[in-house]
């Protein structure tokens, strides 16, 4: 509901639908678990739709200082962690009420700056997929606010270091995500190379045995059947909904299609007839080829920015110490 931006529908006490309430946010939510692995818990998958809603950045810069990048408040990362709660502690909220002052000061020359900022951040990334781009405009969005509030002399950065920071967790989302292709696609085309490679000698019947001998194996739950001379992987039309799952067939077979995974002579159906052991006529099947076993869905990485010389905020004197006990930094982050 929160990445929706609308509240459920409700009625009045006289049966009248009340007006939802509506928002238009960005939420980062710090986690120990990413969606997909909530989901994947339940026994679930994330759709793309999720996954767009709700990027996962992972929460580990890669420099062995955990999800920083460098220090400028400690000497280690626990103590620099530790250094920043105590901060937000004392100021929080400081930064929010200037920057309201700043951005409602000239509401039509922050419009214009911010709009130049979002297109020039955009510009970085014009070869995204539609989904991708989604996703991207949001990260344009947080980069322009924090050049905004630098250039009001709020953040004490210089100019690019808040787009530079964005670039890199966005560059994070779409090494996981991909840019060269829809997401969904991939997860297609590795959901049925999965279950090729899982169940290919235990629920696939070659298609040169005709009969059964006592040292062959007996194919119970039968999928389909497996075409040694071809390679290619013939599934039942009546069990291809299950192997599916939770894909919606028709989309599985789109893309298989479009991939050139698939060997269609009617088009209509996305099926061949092929002969089978102990069938007399020809039967309808949907064959996979075997270019799907070698098939790589890797995600083409994005280009990381280039980094802002290191800054150490000034102003930041000492703080009494807090009382309130301390939470710990999560894992995860998602940004939507």
């Amino acid at each position: 509901m929160l990445a929706n931006g609308q509240g459920k529908g409700r009625s009045t006490t006289t049966g009248h639908n009340r007006i939802a309430k509506t928002w238009r946010i960005i939420f980062l939510s710090n986690g120990e678990e990413s969606l997909q692995n909530f989901m994947a818990q339940a026994g679930q998958k994330t759709n793309a739709g999720i996954e767009v809603r709700v990027a996962h950045i992972d929460a580990d810069a890669g420099k062995g200082l955990k999800t920083f990048d460098s220090l400028v408040l400690a000497k280690t990362s626990e103590a620099q962690a530790d250094r920043i709660k105590e901060l937000s502690h004392a100021y929080y909220g400081s930064a929010g009420i200037a920057w309201l002052e700043h951005i409602t000061s000239d509401k039509a020359a922050t419009t214009a700056n911010a709009g130049q900022l979002v297109s020039d951040f955009m510009n970085q990334y014009s070869d995204l997929t539609a989904q991708a781009h989604r996703v991207a405009k949001r990260f344009a969005i947080v980069s322009a606010a924090g050049e905004i509030a630098t250039q009001a002399g709020i953040t004490g950065w210089q100019a690019g270091q808040a787009t530079t920071a964005v670039m890199t967790c966005l560059d994070n989302w779409l090494d996981n995500y991909g840019r060269d292709g829809e997401h969904e696609q991939r997860q297609i085309i590795d959901h049925i190379k999965a279950f090729i490679e899982q169940h290919g000698s235990s629920r696939f019947q070659p298609c040169h045995i005709h009969t059964y001998q006592d040292f062959e194996p007996k194919i119970t739950n039968r999928a389909g059947y497996h075409n040694y001379d071809t390679g290619e992987y013939y599934f039942s039309t009546s069990t291809f909904d299950e192997v599916c799952s939770p894909f919606n067939k028709s989309k599985v077979l789109q893309v298989l299609d479009e991939a050139g995974l698939l060997n269609v002579t009617e088009n209509d159906r996305k099926t061949c007839k092929v002969p089978l052991p102990f069938k007399k006529n020809r039967q309808r099947v949907y064959a996979v080829k075997s270019e799907i076993l070698s098939c790589e869905t890797k995600k083409s990485t994005g280009t990381t920015g280039t980094t802002g010389t290191t800054y150490t905020p000034q102003g930041l004197e000492p703080v009494p110490s807090i009382k309130t006990p301390l939470g710990q930094l999560g894992q995860n982050s998602s940004i939507c």
